[in-house]
């Protein structure tokens, strides 16, 4: 087990280099809704949450305009999917499944990569493999 901060770049070619043949990634949403856009540095000095981002994934799930507008204005991801679980909406699985696939394609193809992704009271809320 390795623990692994902001940088998930590194680590992942380390995995690569040192012939592992699967890397688990947990966590909760702030740092998956960066990787699942390919952000590796998942830091907020290297960039905030992109709540655009968390939007139009919530209005992909069927969530209503008006709750996406209200997205927009959103401080933090927690607080994201706490007004999405008010109405039955979890950005988790699909996160933890682009996650997955981003992380994969950065190994080249030689990790199977699973990431799981937790509430603050440690529900798993997502996950997802991808080789």
């Amino acid at each position: 087990m390795v623990d692994v901060g902001d940088a998930l770049d590194y680590p992942l070619q380390q995995a690569v280099k040192l012939g592992f043949q699967q890397v688990v990634f947990g966590g909760m949403i702030g740092k998956f809704s960066k990787l699942a856009q390919g952000r590796f540095q998942t830091h907020v000095q290297e960039g905030e949450v992109n709540f655009e981002f968390l939007a139009e994934l919530a209005a992909s799930q069927g969530a209503p305009a008006e709750l996406c507008t209200r997205i927009l204005t959103a401080r933090t991801a927690h607080q994201v999917q706490g007004w999405l679980k008010e109405i039955g909406i979890r950005l988790e699985p699909e996160l933890a499944l682009r996650s997955a696939q981003k992380a994969a394609q950065a190994a080249g193809g030689k990790l199977s990569v699973r990431v799981l992704i937790f509430s603050l009271d440690g529900e798993l809320l997502g996950e997802a493999t991808h080789a």
